[in-house]
């Protein structure tokens, strides 16, 4: 009989029975076996480790999931909680003036200038809903080869080319055309849209917004660089939370960069932000190779 311990502890007991042969055991037979019951007991012990470890890993992610889950929850109460105040304020003012007013026309007046006010606000929550819902109901990404990230950017920048605006931005977009990524096309049009979109919000007049795509250590990038008024350094690791916001109320809720975040972790790649206050911003996006990756494997 040879005991089997794991850190100490008495795990199992091998019980080795007679040959079939009737013979002895040897001396080097029980050396083999006594090796054996060494190796069985490593054995244990990596699988109890590997157990541990998941474990570990399934706690570890769970609280980072209720984290999330605390972090959206608040700020879902902090942004529905302002428009919500903003539009029981303005119906309390409107029952006061119109108790007070007589005229008709004063009261359609009043009535149609609160209608805006509770329109706008109303309007505000319901983007809020709509991105949680896309969150809640996002489809499992679909990463492909050989997406080709210029053809995506050319179509969004055409399309905010044709809208009318004051500002007067230079788009530079330089990916090459035979530039191709491992990713969901879906998720990397909402990726570069929400980008593209925050560049032109930070140019208050002129300026320009650069795409670029590069191959470099194993890895495609993606870079968008623009002109704007760049991030306070102090509010550069805020960013990708959900909700934070530099911009006006009718300009975004603050999700935009957050679900940019979410997808590129989804996608197996990353985002990262370098800025300086008053000279613009750098976006860059780390997708992972997959002809890399199996080359690597292969050789």
């Amino acid at each position: 009989a040879f005991p089997i311990f794991v850190k100490e502890a008495l795990k199992a007991v091998l019980v080795v029975g007679r040959k079939k042969s009737d013979t002895q055991w040897r001396k080097e037979e029980f050396q083999t076996l006594k090796s054996f019951a060494r190796h069985l007991s490593l054995a244990l012990g990596n699988a109890e480790y590997a157990e541990t470890l998941a474990r570990s890993k399934r706690e570890l992610a769970k609280r980072e999931r209720d984290a999330w889950a605390g972090t959206l929850i608040s700020g879902i109460k902090h942004e529905v909680e302002n428009p919500l105040h903003a539009i029981l304020l303005f119906l309390g003012a409107l029952r006061k003036d119109i108790s007070r007013e007589s005229s008709l026309e004063k009261i359609e007046g009043l009535i149609e200038e609160t209608m805006k006010d509770v329109l706008t606000n109303a309007s505000e929550i319901n983007k809020i809903i709509e991105h949680l819902s896309d969150l809640a109901q996002r489809r499992p990404l679909a990463v492909q080869e050989n997406v080709r990230p210029r053809a995506i950017a050319e179509k969004i920048l055409d399309e905010m080319a044709r809208e009318r605006s004051p500002k007067k931005i230079k788009f530079d977009c330089r990916i090459p055309e035979n530039f191709v990524l491992s990713s969901d096309p879906v998720a990397l049009n909402e990726i570069l849209t929400n980008l593209i979109r925050n560049a032109e919000q930070s140019i208050p007049e002129k300026g320009e917004i650069i795409l670029e795509g590069f191959s470099q250590n194993g890895e495609n990038i993606l870079r968008i660089r623009d002109t704007g008024v760049g991030i306070p350094s102090g509010l550069v690791k805020k960013i990708f939370e959900p909700f934070f916001t530099t911009k006006e109320k009718n300009e975004g809720t603050g999700m935009g960069l957050f679900i940019v975040k979410e997808y590129m972790q989804g996608m197996g790649g990353s985002v990262a932000v370098e800025s300086e206050e008053g000279k613009g911003s750098v976006f860059i996006l780390r997708f992972k190779n997959l002809d890399s990756g199996i080359r690597n494997q292969n050789s």
